[in-house]
């Protein structure tokens, strides 16, 4: 029973060592659950199917391969003996790449260079289905474009936006700047005025010293007690 397990981990082992980079990433990709609605087993586990192509290149291709190109994925695809299943859906299976049977992988060779180029000529894809496909490249390029002009918009309302906040900082300035100069005129001309004041009060006092002293010192003289009628 030891041995059997050995013998069974030493062929996986060396089955990994001898799977190339495509078939593993491809298994990785299909088994991930992240991008289940994207790309997925099939229920049966016997093949995967791409359920959204436009967001499966541009979200999932690039995260495992070095392209976004959904129909060089397919290309890849038809070069290990991987066959479209249904004419309408992306499905895609091969008798070696099965759910949970990781070691079959090793068992998917790469065809020779001149039977691929018979299966190219001989296109998988249907035609309605590569003008679907390039139809929705395009509404997304569209797309790009309406975003990119939202984002200049935006980025000239801000900069009005910021030449008018600068405008009102100097307007603000100026209006202080006329504010304390009002402050000040008042104050210089409330000053002057009281100024006046306090030396006309002054002039008074040198014209006329006596005149508070005197009617203070005045004393009342009763007419009638004192004066006396001739006999």
């Amino acid at each position: 029973m030891t041995k059997t397990l050995a013998h069974t981990l030493f062929d996986f082992f060396k089955n990994m060592k001898t799977l190339t980079p495509f078939l593993h990433k491809l298994y990785e990709l299909v088994t991930d659950p992240i991008t289940n609605d994207l790309v997925s087993w099939e229920k049966n586990g016997q093949c995967f199917v791409v359920y959204k192509p436009t967001e499966f290149s541009l979200l999932v291709l690039p995260h495992y391969f070095k392209h976004n190109n959904f129909s060089s994925f397919i290309r890849q695809l038809n070069q290990y003996g991987f066959h479209k299943l249904h004419p309408d859906e992306w499905i895609f299976g091969h008798h070696n790449f099965r759910w949970g049977q990781r070691e079959k992988l090793s068992s998917i060779t790469r065809k020779k260079k001149e039977n691929y180029r018979v299966n190219e000529n001989s296109s998988e894809i249907p035609l309605n289905f590569r003008k679907k496909f390039y139809a929705e490249i395009d509404l997304l390029k569209r797309y790009r474009q309406i975003l990119t002009k939202d984002i200049l918009d935006v980025c000239r309302r801000q900069e009005h936006f910021l030449i008018r906040q600068q405008h009102l900082e100097s307007l603000q300035k100026k209006l202080e700047s006329e504010v304390n100069h009002l402050k000040s005129f008042i104050f210089g001309y409330f000053s002057r005025i009281i100024s006046k004041e306090c030396e006309f009060e002054g002039s008074l006092k040198c014209f006329y010293p006596e005149k508070n002293s005197n009617t203070k010192n005045r004393k009342h003289f009763d007419y009638s007690s004192n004066f006396k009628p001739r006999l």
